[in-house]
């Protein structure tokens, strides 16, 4: 998806409120009470260039080519931190396929892109470690060729976005799960404890496919790969 919007609530209703009282003779009606509450109001906004925009309505938006879902630029994946107890309010984090990550903070909303992290590759799955944003990265073989330049730092598939310095930087790779560098990790499941992963590679014209389940002995966001 190209397009999102941002709301607040606000709805002006009149509730109808109705007992009856039951006695031998008569049924008699409370009076209607009116509760005023505010109504719903948002804004449109569209990615374009490499950023995004605000837009009147839907039709406003910018035409761009027609893309496989894993290979368009729109939003994947959405998390909202918790509270720090402080009466803050909550940040939104969005991970927008290959771009960058959005982030909500009270009014104010922010894109930060990073292409050698988004570029040539898919990215969903956001998760809150710690109140910090998760998501993951990978490659689909159907649509892109194998890059066959070495990798500096491995395969990373695990993504950090650091919310203080808004950047975006490498946490796990494959070859930290013991697979070498022809899987992809197509997908996780975190409990809270445990993560599972699920890996695909190509061998002799035929794709593999492995699980691998795992418990980091330190925590995720002090490793450095």
């Amino acid at each position: 998806m190209r397009i999102f919007y941002r709301c607040q609530a606000a709805v002006f209703f009149s509730a109808a409120v109705l007992f009856t009282v039951v006695s031998c003779t008569k049924k008699q009606p409370v009076p209607v009470t009116e509760i005023p509450v505010q109504a719903d109001s948002f804004s449109w906004y569209a990615f374009s260039g490499g950023s995004f925009q605000k837009i009147g309505c839907l039709s406003d938006a910018p035409s761009v080519p027609a893309k496989p879902w894993t290979e368009a630029v729109r939003i994947s994946s959405m998390a909202t931190s918790f509270s720090d107890g402080g009466g803050g309010v909550p940040k939104g984090y969005a991970v927008v396929n290959r771009l960058g990550i959005l982030v909500f903070d009270g009014d104010d909303a922010g894109l930060f892109s990073d292409t050698t992290i988004f570029s040539g590759k898919s990215a969903r799955n956001l998760v809150l470690y710690e109140n910090t944003p998760l998501f993951m990265v990978y490659r689909s073989s159907f649509f892109n060729e194998e890059d066959s330049s070495p990798r500096k730092n491995g395969s990373p598939f695990l993504i950090q976005f650091d919310p203080e310095q808004r950047l975006s930087y490498p946490v796990l790779s494959v070859e930290n799960l013991g697979l070498d560098e022809g899987y992809e990790i197509t997908d996780f499941i975190w409990d809270g404890s445990v993560w599972t992963c699920s890996a695909k590679a190509s061998e002799d014209a035929r794709t593999v496919f492995s699980y691998v389940s795992f418990q980091p002995k330190i925590p995720l966001l002090s490793v450095t790969p």
